[in-house]
């Protein structure tokens, strides 16, 4: 599964993910969740707003049987980069290598919004 993570600022903690398979598992707000994506058709994509209604789960696909995920994480204050790099689940640890920037480097990371297949 190859993940990439999406900064945001509504969350008041950050969301502890953990990785089996094609199965993710998220806590955030006293609550946790869990979503298995073997299901999820090859060259299928989902939104959180589409098939899964997940408030940490920006968008899901499947290629070529790989699971790609863009998962939310919770930053503080200032300016970040907007999506961080791929990585692979089995090297997630516990960090989302997300950038935080100074006000020269928003101009190059300021609309950074691309998907795999859409690149």
């Amino acid at each position: 599964m190859k993940i990439r993570f999406a900064s945001t600022n509504r969350f008041e903690k950050e969301i502890e993910y953990s990785f089996d398979g094609q199965k993710i598992t998220a806590k955030f707000q006293d609550q946790t969740e869990t979503i298995d994506f073997s299901g999820l058709s090859d060259g299928e994509s989902a939104a959180h707003s589409g098939v899964f209604s997940s408030p940490w789960l920006r968008w899901a696909k499947k290629e070529d049987g790989e699971v790609y995920l863009v998962l939310y994480q919770s930053v503080g204050a200032g300016h970040w980069q907007h999506y961080s790099d791929w990585m692979d689940s089995s090297n997630y640890s516990g960090s989302c290598n997300l950038k935080k920037l100074d006000e020269k480097d928003t101009k190059d990371y300021g609309d950074i919004m691309q998907y795999p297949g859409d690149e």
